[in-house]
């Protein structure tokens, strides 16, 4: 089965390009007059691309070799991603609610964090595909009624 080509591998590059362009975007405003971008001053975004690239490159060799330890190596990859990416949402949401600096609206959750958890989840969803696709000739069963 050829994967460079496929659906399953089109969802996998896009999960990666979502993951980089949330971890480059805003992850924080503050005051609506202050965008931290999520890998400014080496935060947490960084972790994203490197899950990114790291998966990537696990994923370059999978489509050679088809070993299914690389997908799940994979797998981790975008848990990794989408676990920086929750922690963040969660830590950025929570800053300052209850104190006497205003409540919630002195922080607030960028799109970037957003755009990195979905590319994380969805890379986890897409590497799980690739590793149940249908064997090499295998027909689709029948479903009995």
């Amino acid at each position: 089965m050829k994967v460079l080509g496929s659906k399953r591998a089109l969802w996998v590059g896009a999960s990666l390009v979502l993951m980089v362009i949330g971890a480059v975007g805003p992850w924080a405003k503050v005051l609506n007059l202050i965008t931290i971008n999520g890998t400014d001053g080496g935060r947490d975004g960084w972790i994203v691309i490197g899950a990114a690239a790291f998966a990537a490159i696990l994923l370059l060799v999978y489509s050679r070799r088809r070993k299914r330890w690389l997908l799940v190596l994979t797998v981790l990859a975008g848990l990794l991603g989408a676990g920086t990416a929750a922690y963040d949402t969660v830590d950025i949401g929570s800053r300052f609610s209850g104190s006497s600096f205003g409540g919630g609206g002195v922080i607030s959750v960028g799109w970037g964090l957003y755009v990195a958890l979905i590319g994380s989840v969805s890379l986890v969803a897409a590497a799980l595909a690739l590793g149940f696709r249908p064997a090499a000739g295998a027909r689709p069963r029948e479903t009995v009624a």
